[in-house]
């Protein structure tokens, strides 16, 4: 009962949220305002979710490379930073996990080998 109650009024304030901020984008396309808080603040979509997924989840492959992503991004924005090198970064990354991904498909690796618990 309680958590349904917690989970229901972290409904309702991200609904909120996603309200106003719906509504200031459409002050912003239609020039009734202008909405523009910082360079860069959209990367906050990304963090977000990520924390979001650490504190639920912990640490995952897709919480870290959504971090990373939002990471590079941001650094790209304030910095003088050559996008390339982050890019070729994230791209080894991308490699990396799919590489993984391949590998345990072929040996055979499941959730079950990982957790022997369930069965």
């Amino acid at each position: 009962m309680k958590e349904t109650m917690v989970q229901r009024r972290a409904e309702a304030i991200g609904n909120g949220m996603a309200l106003v901020l719906g509504l200031a984008f459409l002050g912003d396309l239609f020039e009734l305002w202008n909405f523009n808080p910082y360079d860069g603040w959209c990367v906050l979509f990304l963090y977000i979710p990520a924390i979001t997924g650490f504190i639920k989840k912990g640490i995952t492959s897709g919480g870290v490379l959504l971090t990373l992503t939002a990471i590079v991004l941001t650094v790209g924005i304030f910095t003088e930073i050559d996008g390339r090198i982050w890019g070729a970064a994230l791209l080894i990354y991308l490699a990396f996990l799919g590489g993984r991904s391949v590998y345990r498909k072929w040996n055979g690796e499941t959730e079950v080998l990982a957790n022997p618990d369930k069965k």
